[in-house]
């Protein structure tokens, strides 16, 4: 009795984390777009952030390609861990090597180009914070996913502000919010979930293709 109510308490409680996290983060992330076009209209255009933004999501949205939904409705863990993530290694370095070729070939040089480069960096460290929050999601430990994102909102929140409001530089400004996610995937997402993977597992390469 008193495991199902723990076990109950553990999913509202990892509910309320994770909506709170993911609603937190997003707030912020709209807050970055408001501050660039406020902030930034006497010496820079908000279309010099906004258009590689653009540019990228359609490749984060490729490096993610809808997998967790299937990660987590795989209850009996037919598929590894670690081919889960490995996986993601493969959807990220093709969604990498074809934005930047498509950047090249759309035209786009200097600081839009740089841009780009840091802004699909973290995009597509986010898609493999997607991966270990899908294992967080099926050990019921969404509230580690919702408290990753929300320091990731307010990291970037403190790093985005600082270091505009300093440089006045959009290259410098979005590598702060790639080390800020790149701080809670390392110190948060990937120290817990490592202590719930079996590390002597080896994932099967030939599996990947079913991905």
């Amino acid at each position: 009795m008193g495991s199902k109510f723990d076990t109950k308490k553990d999913l509202v409680n990892g509910a309320i984390w994770n909506t709170f996290g993911s609603m937190f983060y997003l707030g912020i992330f709209f807050l970055t777009n408001i501050l660039v076009g406020r902030w930034g209209k006497n010496f820079v255009s908000s279309s010099l952030y906004t258009n590689p933004m653009r540019f990228v999501n359609p490749f984060a949205a490729f490096a993610l390609y809808g997998m967790r939904s299937f990660q987590v409705s795989d209850s009996n863990s037919k598929y590894k861990d670690k081919e889960y993530i490995l996986s993601r290694y493969v959807t990220t370095g093709l969604a990498y090597f074809g934005c930047i070729i498509m950047a090249v070939i759309e035209g786009y040089s200097g600081v839009e180009l740089a841009i780009i480069f840091v802004f699909l960096l973290y995009k597509l460290t986010e898609a493999f914070q997607d991966v270990y929050h899908g294992k967080l999601q099926k050990e019921n430990r969404l509230d580690v996913a919702g408290k990753s994102n929300t320091l990731k909102g307010v990291l970037i929140l403190i790093g985005f502000t600082s270091v505009f409001v300093l440089t006045h530089n959009l290259v410098y400004t979005t590598l702060s919010i790639l080390i800020s996610t790149l701080i809670c995937l390392f110190t948060v997402d990937i120290r817990f979930v490592k202590k719930k993977i079996n590390v002597n597992e080896k994932a099967d390469k030939k599996r990947l293709k079913i991905f």
